[in-house]
C-alpha cells in the first residue's frame, strides 16, 4: 500500500496493480484481510486520477503547496511535460485497465462480502461508463 501512496513512476504502479490482482486470485480474501480499507481508498484515488503517481501531490497537499520553477527551467520542463503528457495517456489507460481487473478479482474472491467495498468504489466508476471511454 505504501508503494501506491508514494511511487511516482506509473510503470511501477501498473506492475503493483498486476501483482495485487495476482495475489487476490492466488490467495483469495485472505490476501487483503487487514488492508482492504486502504486498498479501496487507493483504488478510488486511481479512478479519480488523484493518486500520487498521477498528480505528484501527497495526501493533504494542494497544488499551491508545490514550489515554483525558476524561469530558466520552465521552458525545459514544458517540453518534458509535453512528452510526458503523451506517455501519461497510455499509462493512465493501462492503470485503469489494471484497476478494473483488480476490482473484478476482488469481487470474485470476496463474493457478496465485496458489496460494501464496491458501494464505495461504484460512484467513481460511473465516469468511465460514458462514450468517452471505450
Amino acid at each position: 500500500m505504501k508503494v501506491l501512496e508514494t511511487e511516482e513512476n506509473k510503470e511501477v504502479i501498473e506492475r503493483v496493480l498486476e501483482n495485487l490482482r495476482e495475489m487476490c486470485e492466488d490467495f483469495g480474501p485472505a490476501a487483503f484481510r487487514d488492508t482492504m480499507p486502504e486498498l479501496v481508498e487507493n483504488i478510488i484515488l486511481l479512478l479519480d486520477k488523484k493518486a500520487f503517481c498521477q498528480t505528484k501531490l501527497k495526501k493533504g497537499e494542494a497544488e499551491e503547496d508545490l514550489e515554483d520553477v525558476e524561469d530558466g527551467e520552465a521552458e525545459d520542463e514544458e517540453e518534458e511535460e509535453d512528452d510526458e503528457e503523451d506517455d501519461d495517456i497510455d499509462h493512465d489507460e493501462i492503470i485503469f485497465g489494471n484497476v478494473s481487473d483488480l476490482i473484478l478479482s476482488l469481487a470474485r474472491a470476496y463474493g457478496n462480502e465485496f458489496s460494501v467495498s464496491f458501494t464505495q468504489i461504484a460512484p467513481h466508476l460511473v465516469p468511465y461508463t460514458s462514450d468517452k471511454y471505450p
